[in-house]
């Protein structure tokens, strides 16, 4: 046989439930009224407490002998326009059929905002500090032009310093060259010229007096006065002078 799927009407849900949730509706009960169900959903009725006032909402499945009770949450309702209720009507919508996560989007819509409000003012500081950086890396930048600039002009004067300083030595060493040119040969002579810069003005002195006793031995052999001995006998007209500046 084919399989039977069982269906209520929604007639049928609504007397099931209302049997449900008013069992005292019997002549023991003196068919006693505690709910009243104001609309039925596909898991849920709508529900009023005439005891408490209060509107919850009776949650339910079907099964084959009818239906079972579920849970029961309390509800409110609210006086809206139609406008209103077509918009309510779509947020609920749009949000999983569910109030609750309309609460839940927002909340996590408030958190995503705080998150992008904190990264843009990361961003922000992180941008502050770039630029920040810029600004020094600039500034050393023009540092470092102006000390280039400044080394440049020293080393040009440091230069100019050295040749002048060469030109002073040069001078000093070719007048030495010239002093003792007449009394060597020109052979020597334009030797030492050609390594005039690998001397200093004292060694050069140095070797060139060396060059020249070599080429003229004979110039150490000079003739001496005789020295008068201190104590020889004086005589003459100077045995008299002494002899009367003894008396005075």
């Amino acid at each position: 046989m084919p399989a039977l799927n069982f269906k209520l009407s929604d007639r049928e849900k609504y007397d099931a439930l209302w049997e449900k949730l008013n069992p005292e509706y019997t002549e023991e009960g003196n068919y006693t009224v505690n709910i009243n169900i104001c609309d039925v959903f596909d898991d849920y009725a709508l529900c009023y407490d005439l005891e408490s006032h209060d509107y919850f909402r009776q949650y339910y499945q079907k099964d084959e002998n009818g239906v079972e009770l579920g849970d029961k949450a309390k509800v409110y309702i609210l006086e809206v326009s139609e406008e209103e209720y077509a918009a309510l009507t779509r947020m609920r919508e749009a949000n999983e059929g569910s109030f609750t996560k309309v609460e839940e989007n927002f909340n996590k819509a408030l958190t995503d905002v705080d998150t992008l409000t904190t990264d843009n003012s990361t961003l922000a500081e992180a941008a502050g500090k770039v630029e920040g950086l810029e600004t020094t890396i600039a500034t050393l930048e023009q540092e470092k032009s102006e000390q280039e600039t400044r080394i440049n002009t020293l080393t040009q004067e440091l230069d100019g310093l050295h040749e002048f300083k060469n030109e002073v030595q040069n001078k000093e060493k070719q007048e030495i060259l010239n002093k003792y040119a007449p009394k060597l040969d020109d052979a020597i002579v334009e030797t030492y010229s050609a390594k005039l810069g690998e001397y200093t003005a004292k060694d050069l002195e140095k070797d060139l007096s060396y060059e020249l006793v070599q080429a003229n031995p004979a110039i150490f052999n000079v003739e001496r006065e005789p020295a008068i001995p201190k104590d020889a006998p004086l005589t003459g007209i100077e045995a008299i002078l002494e002899k009367y500046s003894k008396k005075d």
